[in-house]
């Protein structure tokens, strides 16, 4: 998986996450089977891409990282459309966080 197609990969995740239920850096880590350095790189890139777009990228220290605003908003900010097999993934994860 190239740079490009992982910031995507993360970008999806990230959607699928909200201000109640941050991921953090380790577990978008294990997600995407990189380690926690090229997290941050990857989120350090992203966050420039998503401020010309208008959105915010949110990091707190010990609670995780999330795109601000709802699912609702960040879908219809010109971002990427999911698939049916995407928002499935997005489900499963936020129940995934919920549980832990």
């Amino acid at each position: 998986m190239d740079s490009a197609e992982r910031r995507r990969e993360l970008y999806k995740v990230l959607q699928a996450t909200c201000a109640d239920a941050p991921l953090t850096t380790n577990k978008l880590a294990e997600l995407l089977h990189v380690s926690v350095r090229t997290v941050h790189y990857d989120l350090d890139t992203l966050s420039e891409e998503l401020e010309a777009r208008g959105q915010k990228l949110c990091r707190k220290a010990r609670k995780g990282v999330w795109l601000e605003g709802s699912l609702e908003e960040r879908t219809s900010a010109g971002s990427l459309a999911l698939s049916p097999k995407e928002r499935r993934d997005c489900i499963i994860l936020a129940l995934l966080e919920r549980v832990r």
